[in-house]
């Protein structure tokens, strides 16, 4: 297959799940031939690289969009240029709209309505520091269907359910999040299942809706892909299991919070999963085992964790002793104690 024939078909390929794997794989190929390639091949692979990251979570765009519009303007590649630099100011715009000059938006925006093309990137450009970017981001997402949009639609359904939350319209941002949440089901995409699931997990907890809650930040933790995803599904998620009194479910949503504290190191995920589980044993009426996995985990800090993680075991250790009573906990501390120090 020749390189025109690839890259059109990376071309179509959406940046979403396998899609973006997909995609990096090939340009990691590609980007070896190009040494012999014309600028505008070369642009198209650019062009691709460009949305690639754009697609990425967590990574900045902006410096490679910037080197990528001077070399296309270079070139004279001047479409080219104008999609690298609105992708550019939207990327921008989305951390710092006022760290985006005037002048260069405006002319950008202006070549792209004269060309009759990039009808949703001038569009999502403008958004990120416009008045009206409800009714922009609405707009383009009319000229975001193309399976090479994909991730831009995915984005586009993010950005006005923050805009809709900034807003205080809540109920509006949980409309848009099922939106992406179904944009991302399709494309079976367990990382971005996850991610938004655990956003609407949070938003249905503010707004008091329990059962959604809990089924929303469920599915989070079943389809997390990474540690940080699942403490922040899991620590929510257990407060749920508490309150409706499901112990043996909680205590097991605790653990997976902590095997995936255990891997970053993050000792007060470990220390609230532990208290989770303590709560749980006491409940089902095992004081004994409450107050062991408080003081095991308090000795396994001592030297290892931060400070604030050994005083919030202190503080339940000491929440137990007023519940059950210094003459019913003492003996309890103390097997404790010689129980995991004989360990």
């Amino acid at each position: 297959m020749t390189l025109d024939a690839r890259l059109a078909q990376l071309e179509v390929t959406p940046l979403v799940g396998v899609g973006w794997n997909t995609v990096a794989e090939a340009l990691e190929e590609i980007r070896t031939e190009l040494s012999e390639a014309d600028p505008s091949t070369t642009l198209r692979v650019i062009l691709l690289d460009a949305a690639l990251r754009c697609a990425s979570p967590g990574e900045d765009p902006s410096a490679f969009l910037s080197s990528a519009e001077r070399w296309a303007r270079g070139h004279d590649l001047g479409l080219g240029a104008t999609e690298l630099c609105l992708m550019w100011c939207t990327a921008v715009g989305r951390v710092d709209p006022g760290a985006i000059p005037e002048g260069i938006q405006a002319e950008a925006i202006a070549q792209a309505k004269s060309s009759g093309t990039l009808e949703a990137h001038w569009r999502l450009a403008l958004a990120t520091n416009h008045a009206d970017e409800i009714s922009l981001r609405t707009e383009a997402l009319q000229h975001l269907q193309a399976p090479q949009h994909a991730h831009l639609h995915l984005q586009t359904l993010d950005d006005l359910a923050a805009s809709h939350l900034h807003g205080g319209d809540t109920p509006k941002a949980i409309h848009y999040l099922e939106q992406a949440l179904q944009w991302v089901e399709a494309f079976e995409a367990p990382a971005e299942v996850s991610r938004r699931s655990a956003m609407l997990g949070q938003l249905f907890l503010v707004q008091g809706m329990l059962q959604p809650a809990r089924c929303h930040l469920e599915r989070a933790l079943r389809s997390s892909q990474d540690d940080l995803s699942t403490i922040t599904a899991a620590t929510l998620l257990c407060g749920l299991l508490l309150h409706a009194e499901e112990w043996e479910l909680a205590s097991s949503c605790a653990q997976q919070q902590i095997v995936a504290g255990r891997r970053r190191n993050n000792w007060m995920a470990i220390c609230d999963a532990t208290i989770t589980i303590s709560t749980s044993a006491l409940s089902t009426q095992d004081p004994r085992e409450a107050v062991r996995v408080l003081v095991q985990r308090h000795m396994e800090i001592a030297g290892l964790g931060p400070p604030a993680a050994a005083h919030l075991l202190e503080g339940r250790l000491a929440e137990l002793s007023d519940q059950l009573g210094q003459h019913a906990f003492d003996p309890l501390f103390e097997e404790a104690l010689a129980e995991t120090a004989g360990a």
